[in-house]
This record gives C-alpha cells, sequence and structure tokens, in this order.
C-alpha cells in the first residue's frame, strides 16, 4: 500500500528526485540480482558435489556387489565339494565297515 502511494506521487517529483529514486533501485536490483546469481553458483557447486558423491558412492556399491556376487559363488562352489566328500566320506565308511564285517565273518 505504502509502495503504492509513492509509485502515485513519482510522476509529481521532480526529474532529479525521480532519477534519484530511478537509481537507487537500480542499485538495489543489481545487488539483489548478484545475491541470487550468487545463491544460483551455490546450488550449481552443491548440486555438482552431490552429483560426484553420488557417482562414486554408485561405484563403490557396484564394486561391494560384485564381490558379494563372487563371495556367494564360492560359497555355493565349496558347498558342492562339501556335499561331494561328506558323499566320498560315507561310501569309504561303508566299504570299511563291510570290510570289517567280512574279515570278522572269516574269523568266526
Amino acid at each position: 500500500p505504502q509502495h503504492d502511494r509513492v509509485l502515485d506521487v513519482l510522476p509529481l517529483l521532480p526529474l532529479e528526485v525521480r532519477g534519484e529514486r530511478k537509481e537507487r533501485e537500480d542499485v538495489k536490483n543489481t545487488i539483489m540480482l548478484g545475491l541470487l546469481n550468487s545463491q544460483l553458483d551455490t546450488g550449481k557447486e552443491d548440486a555438482k558435489r552431490l552429483n560426484d558423491s553420488l557417482t562414486d558412492f554408485k561405484g563403490r556399491t557396484e564394486t561391494l556387489e560384485k564381490k558379494l556376487e563372487e563371495g556367494n559363488e564360492s560359497i555355493k562352489k565349496l558347498h558342492e565339494t562339501n556335499k561331494g566328500l561328506i558323499s566320498q566320506t560315507r561310501e569309504n565308511e561303508e566299504a570299511l565297515n563291510r570290510e570289517i564285517e567280512l574279515h570278522k565273518a572269516k574269523a568266526d
């Protein structure tokens, strides 16, 4: 409201006063524009820094996921090897038990 009244009176003011007001407004606008540009630059720098961090994080995550997959594959292979060894051990145990029974039978 007050600002509107100033604008209504502006045409009635002497040219020099109007020029001074215009100059002050221009200076104020230039300062505001500078501040806004500075904030914009800061925002761009922050966005770039965040993007770089995100890219780095993605790379590390992909590396860790690959290592996890490799670890899981190693576990599967070891599990299969272990199953084979257990099976072979059972067969050997059964064969040894049969041989013991055979020797016992011969001894009797």
